[in-house]
C-alpha cells in the first residue's frame, strides 16, 4: 500500500513537470511554439521544488515500520532509529525497547542470524510486556519447544 501513495504522489510530480500550460493563442496555432524566459524557468524551479518538499513529507509521514535485530546475547545489532534497546532476563525471554508507544501495533518475529549464516531451527514468539508501552517481549524455543537463546529480526507495524 505503502508503494503504491508513493508512486501515485511521484505521478503527479513527473505529470506537473512535463505538462505546460498553453494559451489560448497558442490552442488555436498549435504550430507556435511557446517560449519561457528565463524567470519563469527560475519561478517553474521553485514550485517544482515545493512540491518535491510536499511529496518528500508525504513519504516520510507513510509509517515505515520499526525493527531490531537482536544477537543471541540479548544485545541489539542493528534496528530502525525508534528502536532503543535489548536485553534478556533469562534462557530465552528477551525485551525490546522503542522510544514510542507500541501496544496498539503488530509484532512479528523470526529467528535470523545477525549476519549472513543461516539460523538454527527454532521456534519464536512474541507480545506485549505488561505494564510497559514500549517494549516488545520475545521468546526463542530450540526445535524440541526448550527455551533457547537465538538470534532474531522482529518487525513492529503501527496504524
Amino acid at each position: 500500500m505503502k508503494g503504491i501513495a508513493v508512486a501515485a504522489a511521484a505521478g503527479l510530480l513527473i505529470a506537473s513537470f512535463i505538462s505546460t500550460g498553453t494559451t489560448r493563442a497558442q490552442q488555436a496555432d498549435p504550430d507556435k511554439k511557446s517560449k519561457l524566459t528565463l524567470s519563469e524557468v527560475e519561478a517553474q524551479v521553485v514550485t517544482l521544488q515545493g512540491q518535491v518538499a510536499t511529496l518528500q513529507t508525504a513519504v516520510s509521514s507513510l509509517h515505515p515500520d520499526d525493527f531490531a535485530v537482536v544477537n543471541s546475547a540479548g544485545a541489539l545489532n542493528r534496528g530502525s532509529a525508534s528502536a532503543v534497546s535489548a536485553t534478556t532476563t533469562s534462557t530465552g525471554d528477551y525485551e525490546v525497547t522503542f522510544n514510542k508507544d507500541i501496544t496498539a501495533c503488530a509484532y512479528v518475529a523470526t529467528i535470523g542470524e545477525i549476519g549472513t549464516n543461516p539460523p538454527e531451527p527454532g521456534e519464536i514468539a512474541v507480545g506485549n510486556v505488561g505494564g510497559d508501552s514500549d517494549s516488545v517481549s520475545v521468546k526463542t524455543y530450540d526445535s524440541t519447544g526448550t527455551s533457547a537463546n537465538s538470534p532474531f529480526h522482529l518487525s513492529v507495524s503501527c496504524p
